[in-house]
């Protein structure tokens, strides 16, 4: 939430999907959740939630180094689910996933 986990620290993701041709969509998909935004209005004070969803992903877009908008994705312990390689994100994404340098380092 925020870019942040539960302690506040900042979360840095390790793989950045490129979002910034869908940004409408997403945009416009966000909006239609109204009962999100009196929910998110009243408890946290999010007056617009679509513009803060923007404002975030283009933070993590600026983060990738790479795309304007973006998702991040931190990979997750592969045991009891797929082989230690597997990447199905950037096997499905192609040249819109980017794996941030640090992340790559820390896999080795």
């Amino acid at each position: 939430m925020g870019l942040r986990d539960s302690l506040r620290r900042p979360v840095r993701a390790g793989q950045f999907a490129d979002v910034t041709s869908v940004m409408a969509v997403k945009k416009a998909a966000l909006a239609c959740h109204k009962s999100q935004k009196e929910w998110l209005d009243t408890s946290q004070g999010l007056d617009s939630y679509v513009i803060t969803m923007a404002e975030m992903t283009r933070e993590v877009g600026r983060q990738s180094g790479r795309y304007e908008y973006a998702e991040g994705w931190r990979r997750h312990l592969h045991l009891g689910f797929c082989a230690e390689n597997a990447d199905p994100l950037t096997e499905a994404l192609g040249d819109k996933m980017v794996i941030s340098a640090e992340y790559e380092a820390a896999l080795k």
